[in-house]
């Protein structure tokens, strides 16, 4: 039996949190509310096509908070530059950490909102281990038991599912459950000690989009079903597929 990741070993690459409104208007209004959350005293503005695009420094990370048609969204990535010098992979953390470090800000912006169409979140989390495990090794180890026959010589594999199931936290609003998982190599390079170095690793990706069917959620249940997709996502990376 081989045993599974948990869900504190896998690396969090991104964070992306999405609401979508049923007007351009409404979704440019909660753009410029945004900066009001993070409590912004220097910012990069850039606009691109079609597009008002804020960046903001966040301890060791970046943020990007973007308005484009009816959207809204934050996307929260590494500040890489010294994680790349040290020929390691730019993270935000593990996902119990990670998931999380938004939360405080997020739930401030919320409470600007008003009713709103839809609401995601996203993450792209990674599984690196040592040596080079066969592909039924890593699918066992990150998937889990799923009953799948997966040739030991197998050299790529990518699983994109989409599941619906009710929200438990708001009444009437339905869940897309969207992973994809794929078969990854990465290799670095660094300098240690003045001698350069080189390493690659074999893992898995697991890329997330957890969100609701359009329908209509009011601005005092975002939070709290912005918790349940959250919760979701980190659930899949603990605790793998399971194929009736």
């Amino acid at each position: 039996m081989i045993e599974r990741v948990s869900s504190d070993n896998w690396e969090t690459l991104q964070l992306r949190v999405s609401v979508f409104f049923v007007e351009h208007e409404a979704a440019l209004a909660a753009w410029k509310s945004a900066a009001n959350a993070l409590d912004i005293k220097e910012e990069r503005t850039v606009r691109a096509t079609g597009a008002q695009i804020r960046l903001v420094a966040f301890g060791d990370a970046l943020i990007e908070q973007a308005a484009q048609a009816t959207r809204c969204e934050w996307r929260m990535f590494p500040a890489s530059a010294a994680a790349i010098a040290k020929g390691e992979i730019p993270s935000l953390g593990r996902t119990a950490v990670a998931f999380s470090q938004m939360d405080e800000r997020l739930h401030a912006w919320f409470g600007h909102l008003e009713r709103v169409n839809r609401l995601a979140f996203g993450a792209k989390l990674l599984w690196l281990t040592e040596g080079k495990p066969s592909l039924p090794e890593l699918v066992a180890r990150t998937l889990g038991d799923t009953g799948m026959r997966l040739p030991p010589t197998g050299t790529d594999f990518s699983l994109k599912l989409n599941t619906r199931r009710p929200s438990r936290t708001v009444g009437g609003v339905e869940l897309n459950q969207v992973r994809q998982w794929s078969q990854v190599q990465v290799v670095a390079e660094s300098v240690m000690g003045g001698t350069p170095m080189t390493w690659d690793k074999h893992g898995v990706d697991l890329d997330l989009d957890i969100n609701s069917v359009p329908a209509g959620i009011e601005a005092g249940n975002l939070f709290v079903l912005y918790r349940e997709l959250k919760d979701l996502g980190e659930s899949f990376a603990a605790d793998g597929e399971t194929f009736a």
